[in-house]
């Protein structure tokens, strides 16, 4: 189902964001993803698991603070992936989706793999 995730989706997190999404998708299933700007000023993404390869996948609460305005945190509650990021970072916020997808996250509980 879907297609291969291939070097450009490695490198462009929109571009894996889009195939993901469409691997996941069914005649009875849509992806949820919302990417609002909130205040702050700041992203927010959140990512529907619930039906997908990553339903049950879990990961611990995360603040990154980069200085100079710069933060990402990103958790997981099995159900919903959730990044909050400055808004200088969305780019990073997905690319943080990205590896809780592959499991190239250190606190991603539990193993789903991509397709």
């Amino acid at each position: 189902m879907g297609r291969e995730f291939g070097d450009h989706a490695a490198t462009d997190p929109v571009r894996f964001l889009e195939i993901w999404c469409e691997s996941q998708c069914g005649v009875d299933r849509d992806v949820g993803v919302l990417i609002e700007v909130v205040e702050g000023p700041g992203w927010w993404i959140s990512i529907d698991l619930r039906a997908t390869n990553l339903e049950g996948r879990t990961l611990n609460a995360s603040l990154d603070d980069q200085g100079s305005g710069r933060w990402q945190q990103s958790w997981s509650d099995g159900q919903v992936f959730t990044v909050a990021t400055s808004i200088l970072q969305l780019a990073d916020a997905l690319t943080a989706f990205r590896r809780f997808a592959t499991g190239d996250c250190e606190t991603a509980s539990a193993s789903a793999a991509i397709g």
